[in-house]
């Protein structure tokens, strides 16, 4: 079990990151591109992620 989440160790180790943060990101992200169907261009898509982060901070 331990040798199938290795990789995952060690890069905790090397970079200290825990992944709770990133993959609350990934699924914000995930539903933004469900929601994202009806968005008239790329580029509005694109400025959405880009404000993603920093709703976050905005609410607090």
């Amino acid at each position: 079990m331990l040798l199938s989440h290795s990789t995952g160790i060690f890069n905790w180790y090397k970079y200290r990151i825990i992944p709770r943060p990133l993959e609350g990101f990934n699924n914000k992200f995930k539903v933004l591109r469900r929601k994202a169907y009806g968005y008239r261009d790329n580029y509005f898509f694109k400025l959405k992620i880009n404000t993603l982060d920093e709703t976050r901070h905005a609410l607090l």
